[in-house]
């Protein structure tokens, strides 16, 4: 339901909806050891999905009633082939394709517009990767290439509500790169565990076909992704009970806007927590404090899309600090 607002107290109702969404897929796979080292998967995959909404009450009049989508069923297909190269290491690759209809809070908005014509996105997915673990090191290297059609992208109209468009295809290629690295684990030492990890996501999203109305945007970055993103950790332990816990996120600049004329600058967020943990009795207990955004970024966590009169920032906390103490009971 919808209400209207007057002077922040609800007022009378300007949409009452029944809203009903159902979805469902049968699965089937098959492996074959080809040898002992490659793996062939074949997985085949059909989806249903719809929704209906019953609208009962509209404030504006227009007809009320029952509308409904239903999507065609969709047979999705994936080719998978893993090599296994020797007891740490594996490269693999994959084709698949994929089909996505848009969710209920998509095609009925939080504010009661209703949008029957949204499509499904529907694309290919191709890709390859090199996996290794061994003992203290694990790394992990990914490429992709995501053909997708009917993209769903959002706006903010001139009240500030998020609404969902087809934008067309989108070519997005990707590289994901983790690293993990035990410096030290349960050590016996004063020091018992030195974790370090690393994760890269590389994203060059861009429209491939894209016009709207007068304008065409084929080319442009795709709105909202930034094409780097850079996650450090380190975890550190000791044998008294001290802990650190420290995180370095990098994340480049955003396009705002399908035009690409409105960015948000690149920022780096820093996170810093220490803590005490000990065991007293029948009791766990632990205090801790820490700080967010460390350097005192600015920068957003929920950016507002093609936002109607430039309102695109929804800006995040500044440099914060926290503490506690928690106590456990153990049984």
């Amino acid at each position: 339901q919808n209400f209207g607002n007057r002077a922040g107290v609800a007022d009378t109702v300007r949409f009452s909806d029944k809203l009903r969404a159902y979805q469902g897929f049968f699965f089937q796979q098959a492996e074959w050891n080809l040898n002992s080292k490659l793996l062939f998967t074949l997985g085949l995959s059909e989806n249903f999905s719809g929704y209906e909404v019953d609208r009962q009450i509209d404030a504006t009049r227009k007809p009320t009633g029952l509308q409904s989508r239903k999507f065609d069923p969709v047979v999705i297909p994936r080719v998978a082939l893993n090599y296994r190269m020797n007891a740490f290491s594996s490269v693999y690759g994959s084709v698949s394709s994929g089909f996505s209809p848009p969710t209920i809070d998509e095609v009925r908005t939080n504010e009661g517009s209703l949008n029957f014509a949204l499509e499904a996105e529907k694309g290919i997915n191709y890709e390859v990767g090199y996996r290794l673990g061994k003992e203290k090191f694990n790394f992990e290297l990914i490429g992709y290439y995501l053909k997708l059609e009917e993209t769903i992208t959002t706006f903010t109209n001139a009240n500030g509500v998020v609404l969902f468009r087809n934008a067309g295809s989108t070519d997005q290629k990707g590289i994901e790169a983790t690293v993990d690295y035990a410096l030290l684990r349960n050590s016996d030492g004063f020091v018992r565990d030195i974790l370090l990890g690393t994760a890269y996501t590389g994203q060059f999203f861009k429209f491939d076909e894209y016009a709207k109305q007068a304008n065409d945007f084929s080319g442009n970055d795709l709105t909202g992704v930034p094409k780097h993103n850079l996650v450090s950790r380190l975890d550190l332990r000791t044998s008294i009970g001290f802990y650190l816990n420290f995180t370095h996120q990098f994340t480049d600049k955003i396009p705002l806007n399908d035009a690409n004329t409105v960015y948000q600058e690149s920022y780096d967020l820093v996170n810093m927590r220490f803590g005490y943990v000990r065991k007293i009795g029948k009791f766990d207990l632990e205090v801790f404090a820490g700080v967010d955004n460390l350097l005192d970024e600015s920068y957003s966590l929920g950016n507002d899309l093609n936002a109607f009169a430039a309102r695109f920032y929804q800006p995040a906390p500044t440099r914060n600090w926290y503490g506690g103490v928690k106590l456990g009971l153990n049984y």
